[in-house]
C-alpha cells in the first residue's frame, strides 16, 4: 500500500469516526480494538491489519472495497491492473487486489486476494450483512462461513452464501504441529517447564517490549526496553519454580509469537483462585488465534489445577477485551482511571471472572452384584 493511500486513509477514518460524533473511546468500545490503537492509526503512525480494517468497517457498516474506494478518486467505468489499488496486509501476507472498484450506490465489487501457503485472516463479523461469493484459484482452499465449509483442490467456484457470521479463510501450510480449530496455520502451546524458564526470559522480554512499545496496559509505561522487560521476567523466577506461576509459550516460523500466564493464589481461602495474566502476541503474529489457543490453555490447566474461579483484568475497549468476551468472561466491574497506558495516560479498567469445573474423570464400574 502506498504511503499516500495510507495517509488519505488514516484521514478518512478520523472523519467517519467524527460523522458519527464518536470519541476514541467510543469507538474502542464498539469495536474492540484499543484507544492507543486507533489514536495512531488516525494519526497514519501505523498501518492497519486486514483484520483491524474488518473491525472497523463492521462498526461503520461498509465493506473493506467501500472504504478503500472513498480514499481513491471517482471510479472509472475500466481500471487497468497498473492503475488498480494493492492493499497488503504485512502482518498475514494478504494481499487485496480491488479489481472494479465499488461506488457507494452500487451493490457489486470484485476483489482478487492472495494468501501464502499456511495463513489465514480471521475476521470476527462481517462489515455488513449482504450476499458473497468467493472464487476458488489455484491451491487447496478452505472457506468457514458461519460454520459452512467449503473446499477444493485446485481452481474452482464457490456459492454464493450469506455472509453473515464469523468468517475465516485458511490456506494450510506444511509442516506438523496442532492445528487450531477451522484449519489454518498452525498453532503450538506448550508449557514452560521451570528448569528452562530462565532461557526463555529473552524470548518473553522481546514480546514484552512489542506489547507495551505497541500500546498494551501491562503494568509498564514508555520508554521500556528489553533489559527491563528481561528483569521483570528474571523476578518471576521464584514463583514459576514453587509451582505458583505457570506460563505457557506458543511459536511460530519466527520464533515465539505468544506468552500467557497463570497466577495460582496460595491463601488458605483462596485456593480456588487463578488469575491469567500477561497474554501477550506478537505485533506481527496477531489475527491468527494465538490468543485465544493461549487463553483456553490457561483455562484447562487452571481446572485441572482444581480452580474454579478465574480472573483478569484489562483496558476497557482493548483488543483483548474483546476476546475475553468472546471467550466467555462475564464483567463483574469497571473502575475509571484505574491504571496508566504505557504512555502515562489513566485509563479505565474491566475487570472479568469465569467460573471453570475440574476436567471429568471417568466413572468407576459398578460393583457385580
Amino acid at each position: 500500500m502506498r504511503d499516500d493511500v495510507d495517509t488519505r486513509l488514516a484521514a478518512r477514518l478520523a472523519g467517519l469516526r467524527t460523522q458519527h460524533g464518536w470519541s476514541l473511546d467510543d469507538l474502542a468500545g464498539r469495536s474492540g480494538v484499543s484507544r492507543s490503537t486507533l489514536s495512531r492509526l488516525e494519526r497514519a503512525e501505523i498501518s492497519p491489519t486486514a483484520a483491524l480494517l474488518g473491525r472497523l468497517c463492521a462498526v461503520y457498516g461498509r465493506t473493506l472495497s467501500w472504504l478503500l474506494a472513498e480514499v481513491e478518486s471517482a471510479p472509472r467505468p475500466l481500471v487497468r491492473a497498473a492503475e488498480q489499488t494493492v492493499w497488503r496486509d504485512a502482518a498475514s501476507g494478504f494481499t487485496r487486489r480491488t479489481v472494479s472498484p465499488p461506488d457507494p450506490g452500487l451493490r457489486a465489487e470484485m476483489m482478487q486476494g492472495e494468501l501464502a501457503p499456511g495463513a489465514d485472516i480471521a475476521y470476527d463479523a462481517p462489515p455488513v450483512a449482504r450476499p458473497g461469493a468467493a472464487r476458488l484459484g489455484a491451491g487447496r482452499n478452505r472457506g468457514d462461513h458461519r460454520g459452512r465449509a467449503h473446499a477444493r483442490d485446485g481452481p474452482g467456484r464457490l456459492p454464493a452464501v450469506a455472509a453473515l457470521g464469523p468468517l475465516a479463510v485458511p490456506l494450510p501450510g506444511p509442516g506438523p504441529g496442532a492445528v487450531r480449530a477451522g484449519g489454518g496455520a498452525a498453532v503450538t502451546v506448550r508449557p514452560v517447564p521451570p528448569a528452562e524458564f530462565a532461557d526463555h526470559v529473552p524470548a518473553l522480554a522481546g514480546l514484552l517490549v512489542d506489547a507495551v512499545t505497541g500500546g498494551a496496559s501491562l503494568g509498564f509505561v514508555t520508554p521500556f526496553d528489553a533489559a527491563a522487560a528481561a528483569r521483570w521476567w528474571h523476578e518471576q523466577e521464584p514463583a514459576v519454580a514453587a509451582g505458583d506461576r505457570l506460563v505457557w509459550v506458543c511459536d511460530d516460523a519466527t520464533g515465539t509469537a505468544g506468552t500467557v500466564s497463570l497466577a495460582l493464589d496460595r491463601i488458605p481461602n483462596g485456593r480456588h483462585r487463578a488469575h491469567v495474566v500477561k497474554l501477550m502476541v506478537r505485533g506481527t503474529a496477531r489475527g491468527r488465534g494465538l490468543g485465544r489457543a493461549l487463553l483456553a490453555t490457561a483455562e484447562r490447566a487452571a481446572a485441572a489445577a482444581g480452580a474454579t474461579l478465574l480472573l483478569l483484568d484489562t483496558e476497557t475497549g482493548s483488543a483483548a477485551e474483546h476476546l475475553y468476551r468472546s471467550a466467555g468472561w462475564t464483567r463483574y466491574g469497571v473502575v475509571p482511571g484505574y491504571a496508566t497506558d504505557p504512555a502515562g495516560v489513566p485509563r479505565e479498567c474491566s475487570f472479568y471472572r469465569k467460573a471453570v469445573s475440574p476436567p471429568r474423570t471417568a466413572a468407576a464400574p459398578a460393583a457385580a452384584r
